[in-house]
């Protein structure tokens, strides 16, 4: 799972994204930042996803040096349910256990776009591998390949008619195109740019 793995990725929560470096957390439309400290408890969280934390474990955890009240987790908590728009007394996000704490009870998921870069890593090899050979074919269009000569490149390729350049083989600034491709799969959210 990505947010164990790497606290610093984007994963969801039913139809929620978490962007923990960020300290934000998206549902549908709204955008909320939150406190890193309510983060670091929903990280914690995450990280043992179906097991009950007490106040104590989660307060040691993320307020280790700090003598501050256990209230800093109650505070958390309530921020990250009015974050997911989470009800205490029916809950889709954070349960809470009369004298056991506090559990995640939906399970978290990566990040669409690691979902696909995980399923489809060819694609991403493929494309690499197609961009070397046209930049390495590139070099072919302007020799003779039985004398090693430089080709005519006047037959082929136009001439500015202003300045006379051949546009070819003229050394102007390089121009790199961003093109939106298109996901495999059904899922619409994430849109990859390369």
């Amino acid at each position: 799972m990505a947010a164990r793995n790497n606290p610093a990725s984007e994963f969801w929560l039913n139809e929620c994204k978490v962007v923990p470096n960020q300290n934000l957390i998206v549902c549908g439309t709204e955008e909320v930042s939150i406190n890193p400290r309510s983060m670091a408890v929903l990280l914690a969280l995450v990280e043992r996803q179906g097991e009950y934390l007490g106040a104590q474990a989660l307060f040691d955890q993320v307020w280790p040096a700090n003598h501050i009240s256990d209230n800093s987790v109650y505070k958390a908590i309530n921020e990250l349910r009015t974050a997911f728009g989470d009800i205490a007394e029916d809950p889709q996000f954070i349960e809470t256990k009369s004298r056991r704490g506090y559990r995640l009870i939906t399970a978290p998921k990566q990040s669409a776009r690691n979902r696909r870069m995980l399923r489809n890593p060819w694609i991403y090899a493929a494309l690499g591998l197609g961009v070397i050979a046209i930049a390495g074919f590139n070099g072919f269009d302007t020799l003779s390949i039985e004398s090693n000569e430089p080709a005519d490149v006047s037959k082929s390729c136009p001439v500015d008619e202003d300045s006379g350049i051949n546009l070819c083989t003229d050394p102007s600034p390089t121009s790199i195109a961003v093109l939106q491709l298109v996901s495999p799969g059904n899922d619409s959210q994430e849109n990859l740019y390369a």
